[in-house]
């Protein structure tokens, strides 16, 4: 497995943009994020970036180098249930890189 290759983590509710931001602000100083048509969030830790997005969706994508799989939990981690739609046990190609 190419630890390189992007894949999708999990799949969040669009609707609860604001509180996703908020909530994982408070966890992680190096965050970018905005709305503008589509909303985007970008969270960076050591040489990892992974994006919460609907770029490529109507709902939010939580994605990422393969690699960056422990990033992913510890993002995921403190965002109430409530906001998920569906977290991939295994990641899924993300087929749109």
């Amino acid at each position: 497995m190419d630890q390189n290759e992007w894949v999708i983590f999990a799949e969040l509710r669009r609707s609860d943009f604001e509180l996703i931001v908020s909530i994982l602000s408070d966890h992680f100083p190096r965050l970018e994020w905005g709305s503008q048509g589509d909303d985007w969030l970008w969270i960076y830790r050591r040489d990892y970036k992974l994006e919460i997005d609907s770029f490529s969706s109507i709902e939010l994508e939580v994605k990422g180098p393969r690699k960056a799989y422990g990033l992913a939990q510890k993002v995921l981690r403190p965002l109430p249930p409530s906001v998920f739609i569906q977290v991939f046990e295994r990641p899924k190609l993300d087929l749109t890189r």
